[in-house]
């Protein structure tokens, strides 16, 4: 009786012990997988990177941090199934408001804007006035082309962040196309004083050239098409529109033009190498 009894005891201890180690082990797993899994993807190894982020997930299913990450990593590769991931996170948890940003984010990058529109209409009062939460609902507008609800959000988001000088630049970029000639022109003066500013220079240049195109201001956009390629960051796409206006709209010679255009794209390829 005693031996049947310590072997019970053996056998219950043994169990116990393997109740408490198994939640580390699949931890364990799970995060072994993950890593696994960014290997494979940085190798463009989609298949075995699949396999990795299937483990991952059936060892944890109901982890949302496994399902992030999973989402982040695909992310970076652009697959399709990011999108039923990201809603898997919500799922698991609602309430965080990062999660619901990544999720309009991912629809909004493959333009599926009912997803997106879904993920933002059943905010509490709280979550929807959340940093994270104006931003998502900002992309949203601007990817419907909701300028008066992007521009009220943009004043959201400044109240919120006064010293945030990329939302003064969105907002104004915003503000270019306002019917009111008064913001408009405030707007652009606002844009051209970014110009100034290095880390602002380039997109300001390219933002107020493609501006100057559309309004068919010919003089204007070939000046700031002339400082966007003296900039050290210009690219090759901006010296073919210089030489665009060159020859269409200044018609200059193409013996003129095709030089330092030529001199450009060999830049670019060394660049490249």
């Amino acid at each position: 009786m005693a031996i049947v009894l310590g072997s019970a005891a053996a056998l219950f201890a043994a169990k116990a012990g393997y109740d408490a180690a198994k939640p580390h082990y699949m931890a364990w797993k799970q995060e072994r997988a993950l890593a696994q899994a960014r290997v494979y993807l940085a190798q463009q190894d989609a298949a075995n990177a699949k396999l990795s982020l299937d483990i991952a997930l059936l060892t944890a299913p109901g982890n949302p941090d496994a399902w992030r990450v999973a989402a982040d990593l695909l992310e970076q590769v652009g697959a399709s199934q990011t999108l039923r991931l990201r809603r898997q996170v919500v799922q698991l948890a609602p309430d965080s408001m990062p999660d619901r940003a990544a999720l309009v984010a991912t629809a909004l990058r493959i333009r599926d804007l009912p997803t997106a529109r879904d993920a933002l209409v059943d905010l509490t009062p709280e979550q929807a006035n959340r940093p994270e939460a104006l931003r998502a609902a900002l992309a949203y507008a601007l990817a419907t082309d909701a300028a008066p609800v992007a521009d009220a959000l943009y004043d959201l988001l400044r109240a919120l962040d006064p010293n945030d000088s990329t939302l003064v630049l969105a907002q104004s970029t915003l503000h270019l196309r306002h019917p009111d000639s008064v913001k408009s022109d405030a707007a652009r003066a606002q844009l051209t004083a970014f110009a100034d500013q290095p880390a602002y220079a380039a997109a300001v240049c390219r933002t107020l050239l493609t501006e100057a195109l559309i309004t068919q201001d010919y003089p204007t956009a070939r000046r700031w098409a002339d400082r966007l390629v003296a900039l050290p960051d210009a690219t090759l796409s901006d010296s073919l529109h210089l030489a665009n206006l060159q020859l269409l709209i200044s018609a200059r010679p193409l013996a003129e033009v095709l030089p330092p255009l030529a001199t450009r794209v060999r830049q670019s390829a060394s660049e490249a190498v």
